[in-house]
């Protein structure tokens, strides 16, 4: 998937990367999110800059995710200048400054924009390896369950499925991106929605 992806010209990135951004922000589940968290793009993905940017200028809060290298796990962190909140770390990838102050509860997230290098029809999702977005849409769920004293049984009913839907999530993904079939273990998260350029799921 990774020659895929580079085989994309920058031109063509750009182009693709527009119409996705175009198409997601164009959703009712945007438009009536207060709270997004999305994520910085990195190498050959999605550019997310327009979206991010969209986020801000549409008066949402935007949270994006900060690694923290010891224990694996995803930090939530709000941010309110692209230019001054965010720093690259020791991957490349841009994220959340360390001073600035985690975000809680997970439960007031109304959409989480989870990145992936590929994704199937089953809207499963092939991540960037490290399983930090299962380990956090996981905990995101326990959060939910915590705070209406409910069981994921009666979550399965109001919201979606336990085995990888935990709140309302979505993918972007070219069209090159979408597989036939993803393997998946016990742990994967997939997403609720997927967004690509010609399609939405």
């Amino acid at each position: 998937m990774r020659q895929i992806l580079s085989a994309l010209s920058p031109e063509e990135r750009a182009k693709k990367s527009a119409q996705i951004v175009a198409r997601y922000t164009a959703r009712d589940a945007f438009k009536s999110a207060s709270t997004i968290m999305a994520y910085s793009s990195f190498g050959a993905e999605v550019d997310t800059r327009a979206l991010l940017e969209a986020c801000l200028k549409s008066n949402k809060r935007l949270i994006l995710p900060r690694l923290n290298m010891k224990s694996r796990l995803l930090e939530p962190v709000e941010i309110f200048d692209l230019d001054r909140d965010l720093t690259c770390n020791k991957l490349g990838f841009c994220e959340p400054r360390a001073e600035l102050k985690e975000f809680s509860p997970l439960i007031d997230i109304d959409e989480i924009i989870v990145p992936g290098m590929a994704f199937d029809l089953k809207l499963n999702r092939l991540g960037r390896g490290l399983g930090c977005y299962d380990r956090f849409l996981d905990q995101r769920m326990v959060d939910v369950e915590a705070v209406h004293e409910i069981d994921a049984a009666t979550i399965e009913v109001e919201c979606g499925p336990k085995d990888g839907h935990t709140g309302f999530t979505c993918g972007l993904a070219f069209d090159c991106q979408i597989v036939d079939e993803i393997p998946v273990d016990e742990h994967d998260q997939a997403v609720l929605s997927l967004v690509t350029e010609s399609r939405s799921l």
